[in-house]
């Protein structure tokens, strides 16, 4: 439950006006951090993304259509898919 739901508040202050923005509107931009990722859209399902610690997350944005985010030293390189 954990991975859905969280009691704690998450502080922006550190994080940039733009990708701020960007958490704060579920959007995913190249350049972000994982953990802003998690922020903006929350945990991949487990069953497509076994660990955060791989570089390629997939999402299952509607019951046809996944997307996919490619890390690079832990940013978002790529993004494939609707996002």
């Amino acid at each position: 439950i954990d991975r859905i739901l969280s009691l704690k508040k998450v502080n922006l202050n550190k994080i940039s006006k733009k990708i701020r923005q960007n958490i704060l509107n579920g959007i995913v931009t190249k350049g972000m951090t994982k953990n802003e990722v998690l922020i903006a859209r929350g945990h991949p399902p487990i069953t497509l993304t076994p660990s955060l610690k791989y570089n390629s997350w997939l999402y299952q944005n509607t019951r046809w259509i996944k997307g996919r985010l490619n890390f690079k030293n832990g940013k978002v390189s790529s993004i494939e898919g609707r996002f």
